[in-house]
């Protein structure tokens, strides 16, 4: 018979309330496939245990796909080695597959920094000026008291990090008076906002947005954008209602969770 039901066991070492994705998944899948692994994610991260099983029907229902494109899209998942199938139990009388998300930290950490390298410079040779070539180079008179000019204009490429930084200063209204205050806001979001430098200004904003509805938030940084931001992005992935704040709620344990509140 058929397996009806899923499990997940999140064995990757993330916080819980909160889902941390990594760029391996981010930069190299197709939006339905972000949007698949997130919400295991985060359905992981929502128990105590990090054990999260459910009907595999409601699951496609829920990310708003087909059964057959969620079976596509965990197969692929699970060649690829981000999760491990690890076999069948018997669940509520139901047979079960049972996965485990893999731990690819270091493979990401060693992927990112090997895009970072920097590649060796170019050499420029450059033509001797013999007799018969003579007139074909231009000469040029060098003057012992003036440089000689470059010809060669270096073009940087702007921080994407300080530009997250300075999008977060807009958005929350900050108004540093001096050099000195926007150099410490700078220095404490430094690193949260090398965190964000996969994610689109738009989803930056809308995750921002989204926290300024949080009534129990009265202030945040961008290390609590990035802990937001995954769920608010995989809602958007899914093309369904947005998330417009979170509410602080009990279980019957008494742990305090966050939970999503959807527009109208």
């Amino acid at each position: 018979m058929e397996e009806e039901y899923i499990q997940f066991e999140d064995e990757s070492g993330d916080k819980k309330y909160f889902a941390i994705v990594p760029y391996l998944i981010t930069n190299g899948y197709d939006a339905k496939t972000i949007g698949v692994y997130t919400y295991i994610k985060r359905k992981c991260g929502e128990n105590p245990n990090g054990i999260w099983f459910e009907n595999k029907d409601k699951v496609s229902e829920k990310l708003r796909m087909d059964l057959s494109t969620l079976l596509k899209i965990l197969n692929r998942l699970e060649k690829d080695k981000r999760i491990e199938y690890l076999g069948k139990k018997v669940l509520k009388t139901r047979p079960t597959k049972v996965y485990r998300i893999c731990n690819i930290w270091k493979e990401n950490i060693l992927t990112i920094e090997k895009d970072k390298e920097i590649p060796r410079k170019t050499e420029v040779s450059f033509q001797k000026d013999t007799p018969s070539n003579q007139d074909k180079i231009p000469r040029q008179t060098i003057s012992k008291n003036k440089p000689l000019k470059n010809n060669f204009t270096k073009v940087s490429k702007p921080r994407r990090d300080l530009q997250i930084i300075s999008l977060f200063i807009r958005e929350i209204g900050l108004k540093p008076d001096n050099k000195d205050q926007f150099n410490q806001i700078v220095r404490r979001n430094l690193r949260a906002a090398k965190n964000l430098i996969g994610y689109l200004d738009e989803d930056i904003k809308a995750t921002i947005q989204v926290l300024k509805n949080t009534d129990y938030l009265k202030r945040f940084t961008l290390e609590t954008v990035g802990k937001y931001i995954d769920e608010v992005v995989a809602q958007k992935t899914k093309q369904g209602p947005k998330i417009v704040k979170f509410v602080e709620v009990k279980d019957k344990e008494g742990n305090i969770k966050m939970r999503a509140i959807y527009e109208d």
